[in-house]
């Protein structure tokens, strides 16, 4: 649903743009051939938009000709006149309001992702169900955006779930689920991030919990290099765009002041010698992990704290674990 406030100039109590979307769970079949045409579909698109990039910031500091004194002389019949005119300045603090209010949720969304499979040639066949390698879920997606008249910005992302599951038919394994919520904290979200952005600078606040992770390197590698490869191929394309000649003005360089702080809570990460057996022998670590950096244009630091840091040593799966762990 979209609204508009068609008398924004005069009544401002209502954001001039108002969305409101909630989707319906949808679910995408993708291989690595329709990831590279996504990709190049958007390179293609963001390289056209880089040349107008660079006159957004060039015209600056014009409205500042409305606070103070300005003079002014005016010569009539050899007389020197000279006019002085005072704009007042108030408090713009009680002027904010909201231009754009923006809500987007969904229950789901389902990627089935599909290796490429060098034999094959045809474009009908990359969907082989024997060629089926993982299926992604993203549970209770609710992002929300807010901007207003001051060039302010609040934005929110929350995520129930993030769940992938190893879908190969030609790999034994006793457990396909290799991200996820741990198992207990059903009722926790596992990604929270917070932006806020003001005059001076940006904020970004992350805080990820309870997030199940089992390490198998393999397989976390062959779905990072399906993505890879298809990122590469799409962003090298050859794209005939005509230069225009930049204009000689002289940009000032804001120091512009950020900060992201990240908030890592008890992450269990599994490391398994055999993933064929429920019982194999496993290595699960946990912790708690606290990162804040900030800086501007000159400089910026880091800050790191790691508390709570267990490794065990129990059987794969936790259902095998009890009275088990060292």
């Amino acid at each position: 649903m979209v609204e508009r406030n068609l008398s924004w100039e005069w009544y401002q109590v209502v954001p001039c743009f108002n969305v409101n979307a909630q989707l319906k769970p949808m679910e995408f079949i993708l291989s690595q051939e329709d990831i590279t045409t996504i990709f190049k579909t958007l390179y293609g698109n963001i390289w056209y938009e880089e040349g107008d990039s660079a006159s957004c910031g060039v015209i600056k500091d014009q409205s500042s000709v409305t606070s103070g004194a300005t003079n002014a002389s005016h010569h009539s019949g050899g007389t020197t006149v000279v006019t002085a005119a005072v704009v007042e300045v108030h408090s713009h603090a009680s002027q904010v309001k909201t231009t754009l209010n923006m809500s987007f949720r969904t229950d789901y969304l389902t990627m089935v992702l599909y290796s490429p499979d060098p034999k094959q040639t045809s474009f009908t066949d990359i969907r082989d169900p024997s060629l089926k390698l993982a299926e992604f879920k993203l549970e209770n997606i609710i992002s929300t955006l807010k901007m207003s008249t001051d060039d302010s910005t609040f934005s929110s992302f929350s995520l129930k779930n993030c769940i992938l599951d190893d879908k190969r038919p030609h790999v034994k394994k006793a457990t396909p689920r290799m991200i996820g919520l741990t198992v207990g904290f059903d009722k926790k979200d596992m990604m929270d991030i917070r932006y806020r952005r003001v005059r001076d600078g940006w904020v970004a606040d992350l805080v990820l919990q309870e997030m199940y992770i089992c390490a198998s390197v393999e397989f976390l590698l062959t779905v990072a290099n399906v993505f890879l490869e298809a990122y590469t191929t799409g962003t090298a394309v050859e794209t005939s765009v005509q230069t225009w000649p930049a204009k000689e003005e002289v940009l000032v360089q804001q120091s512009e002041k950020w900060e992201i702080n990240i908030i890592i809570k008890n992450p269990e990460i599994v490391f398994v010698a055999d993933m064929t057996r429920n019982d194999a022998p496993a290595l699960v670590i946990t912790t708690q992990c606290e990162i804040c950096w900030q800086g501007d244009f000159e400089n910026n630091t880091m800050t790191a704290a790691i508390k709570d840091l267990q490794v065990r040593a129990c059987p794969f799966l936790p259902v095998k674990r009890k009275g088990k762990i060292t």
